[in-house]
């Protein structure tokens, strides 16, 4: 740890802060902040956090060129893709006003529920969403379940990411 991490560590012990503001901007720009506890602070200066978790390209091109070896499965229209606990976001194919839906399908359900649910509870919640789309009903969970199935449906996801993806665009709707 650095003199100056040590020195932050240490004044916001002696002065009994209980929250930090951080202040950043959205990939769109928009001004956004977030309260963290001073022990959370550990991990930040560890590299620990979303900030290092998630890039953003400006073009598929981009992503295909610093991805080589997944170059063949980024569709033209990609909006992002999941690499292990890390998250691309391909700022051109994200429509105005959903790049925050873009990021919770991809971060947060690839990665984040993936790692805090456990496999039985994360397949429960995959099986309410197609619950959801057989219901014959015009309720907000019937449309966001018979739209996620469709979205996997359209984009063709088969096999052992069938039920990431479920879930992923039941949460994006």
């Amino acid at each position: 740890m650095s003199k100056q991490q040590e020195f932050v560590l240490r004044t916001i012990e002696e002065r009994d802060i209980r929250f930090i503001r951080l202040w950043f901007t959205d990939i769109l720009g928009t001004l956004k902040s977030v309260a963290i506890a001073p022990a959370e602070l550990d991990s930040a200066f560890e590299g620990k956090n979303a900030k290092d978790r998630v890039t953003v390209y400006d073009t598929v091109e981009d992503a295909r060129a610093a991805h080589p070896e997944y170059a063949d499965e980024m569709h033209d229209d990609t909006r992002g893709f999941t690499l292990g606990d890390k998250t691309f976001l391909v700022a051109e194919n994200i429509d105005k006003g959903n790049a925050l839906a873009v990021l919770l399908h991809e971060l947060g359900v690839h990665v984040g529920f993936r790692n805090f649910f456990k496999p039985k509870e994360f397949n429960a919640l995959v099986n309410v969403v197609k619950q959801w789309a057989t219901r014959k009903d015009n309720s907000i969970e019937a449309r966001v379940g018979r739209a996620a199935m469709a979205r996997v449906e359209a984009a063709g996801v088969r096999g052992e990411q069938l039920n990431d993806e479920i879930l992923a665009y039941a949460v994006e709707e």
